[in-house]
């Protein structure tokens, strides 16, 4: 018999118990009454009733195992429920989703990747996010070698706004996904390109988060009020580095202030460009691409930091789509 069948079959065992100890049990109510008729009733009625105890221990214990059983049951078709595939328009592959199935049409992020394309730094922010029973899915802007071979690319802002053009009508599109819920991470470039996207009366973003996008140059590079689009946004950065002072975030949100966008803007004090991309073994420092010109940044990962971060981007993202 397996497990199973024994934790929801427990009555042949109580029975079992039952009879073995029913002699001592019998001893014990004579021994206990005195031979008086009213104190013997009175004696069996308290075995009958600590049987009755027993059973419903017994009973209770089983159906909580019975329960574990069925919770990782349960756990386990919710895992392997999750979904990864790459999706695909005419011009070729668009992005990789990957999301929870639920009965409900869920809500989806896009994130949009640094110009040197995949890494590993989306890895904490997919995992919140489908915790959270939101879809991800991730998109480059440029198709790089992964050996670096063809050099740094040419930013291309029209180039840039057909891949977030195309990730949009793929998205949407799908099915299990609401599309009245998108929302878009950027992360350096990735965060130029979502924020200067226009959006528009029949599609926008619920929301936006930009990690490290050069605010002195994304400052000069949004569109006029009537071109921006109005999703509000969380901008997290560094103070640590080239290219990183505080001052050039304010004079950002100003920007986005007087085009009536919502901002809020976060500053991790010691960090630098990129503290969530991965380090690799013990080598924390790297250098990164910088989200406008050919020039590179240095970059310290924190990892304890992205952790945060991640958290944060994703909380603000939750809960701009719970206000759908």
């Amino acid at each position: 018999m397996s497990p199973f069948r024994t934790a929801a079959a427990p009555r042949p065992t109580w029975r079992l118990a039952r009879a073995e100890h029913a002699p001592a049990a019998a001893e014990a109510v004579r021994r206990t009454a005195g031979g008086n008729p009213q104190e013997v009733e009175s004696a069996v009625r308290r075995l009958i009733f600590a049987w009755h105890l027993d059973w419903a221990r017994f009973v209770l214990r089983r159906l909580g195992l019975l329960c574990g059983v069925l919770f990782v049951g349960s756990y386990a078709t919710a895992a392997s429920s999750l979904e990864t595939r790459l999706l695909h328009d005419a011009e070729g592959a668009v992005g990789l989703l990957t999301m929870r199935q639920f009965a409900a049409p869920v809500p989806a992020v896009i994130l949009v990747y640094d110009s040197p394309g995949t890494d590993r730094r989306a890895e904490l922010t997919v995992r919140q996010l489908l915790d959270a029973g939101i879809a991800a899915l991730e998109v480059e802007l440029y198709h790089v070698s992964a050996d670096g071979a063809d050099g740094p690319v040419s930013f291309n802002p029209q180039a840039e706004a057909d891949v977030l053009d195309r990730a949009w009508q793929v998205l949407a599109a799908q099915p299990g996904i609401d599309a009245t819920r998108l929302a878009a991470l950027g992360f350096g470039r990735g965060a130029h390109a979502v924020a200067v996207w226009p959006g528009g009366k029949e599609r926008d973003w619920t929301a936006r988060v930009l990690l490290y996008p050069d605010c002195a140059s994304l400052a000069g590079a949004l569109p006029g009020s009537s071109g921006v689009s109005r999703a509000p946004v969380l901008v997290l950065h560094g103070d640590t580095g080239a290219g990183l002072p505080p001052r050039d975030c304010l004079h950002l949100a100003s920007h986005f202030e007087d085009a009536g966008v919502p901002v809020r803007i976060l500053h991790y004090r010691g960090a630098t460009h990129g503290w969530d991309l991965p380090p690799v073994g013990e080598h924390v420092v790297s250098f990164q691409p910088a989200p406008v010109g050919r020039g590179m940044l240095r970059t310290v990962a924190w990892p304890e930091l992205a952790e945060m971060s991640a958290t944060q981007a994703v909380g603000f993202l939750a809960a701009a789509m719970l206000e759908r």
